[in-house]
């Protein structure tokens, strides 16, 4: 019996303007009356997920900014900060990557050092709470998640070369085609799938977890009952058990558990 459903977002349980149907908190509901735990787990930052889903935000776990932040009923249960001093260092090194514009995420809300309108309209969908500064001097908050993003692409080049850098640290996470966050090696969604188990003495064969991108990988090695949609990357496939169409997950779940 399943006790535990984790989904992914973007290109998983989001449309395809990022917004979410009707029908999505329907299914959360009805979850929740059998007493199914449901667990969002995506890089969007915790503001974003609790706007998106404030009409079922009593029955949901969040675990925002790729792991760092894990929420329930509009509380924090876990946080997780960077090294403050190392954090600083990586956006030095954001600055020295051409193209690359930068999100810093901190615990209540996220800053854009970007003056770009194209990455203003990019970010809108996943930073509910955000302040444009003219430096990082201007953020005081400690950080907890540092997103880098690159119009063209995240290149193999772009991630090695923060891996080569940077891999000893942190998580280097390439989290969608043109996105790649850098968090505390500590978290992931895995770690959050991890915290809700244990907390809730839940059994990996008792989840089902729903993913599309390589920081999902985590997340579906944690349950037993794992997806991947069927337009992820080829790489993707072999990390799950079953393979989801796209637009599909809500009808799975209710086959499966409703």
């Amino acid at each position: 019996m399943i006790k535990l459903i984790v989904s992914d977002l973007d290109g998983t349980l989001a449309l395809e303007d990022g917004s979410f149907s009707k029908e999505t908190f329907e299914v959360i509901h009805a979850l929740n009356k059998k007493n199914i735990k449901f667990a969002v787990a995506t890089g969007r930052q915790g503001a974003t997920v609790e706007n998106d889903f404030k009409a079922v935000l009593d029955c949901i776990y969040v675990i925002a900014d790729n792991g760092a932040m894990i929420k329930h009923q509009g509380h924090e249960i876990g946080v997780t900060y960077l090294d403050q001093q190392k954090a600083r260092q990586v956006i030095e090194t954001g600055k020295q990557i051409e193209g690359i514009q930068m999100i810093i995420c901190c615990k209540d809300t996220a800053y854009n050092l970007s003056v770009d309108p194209h990455f203003e309209d990019e970010i809108a969908k996943y930073y509910y709470s955000l302040q444009n500064v003219d430096s990082s001097d201007d953020i005081k908050e400690d950080i907890i998640k540092i997103a880098f993003y690159h119009r063209e692409g995240i290149t193999k080049e772009i991630e090695n070369v923060l891996k080569e850098k940077w891999g000893e640290h942190f998580a280097i996470t390439v989290s969608g085609k043109n996105w790649v966050d850098i968090g505390s090696i500590q978290t992931s969604k895995g770690a959050g799938v991890r915290f809700l188990q244990q907390k809730y003495q839940i059994d990996p064969a008792e989840c089902m977890a729903f993913g599309d991108y390589f920081n999902d990988v985590s997340m579906l090695n944690e349950v037993e009952e794992s997806y991947v949609m069927e337009h992820a990357p080829v790489e993707m496939k072999q990390h799950a058990k079953h393979i989801a169409k796209t637009g599909k997950v809500l009808d799975i779940i209710r086959e499966r558990c409703l």
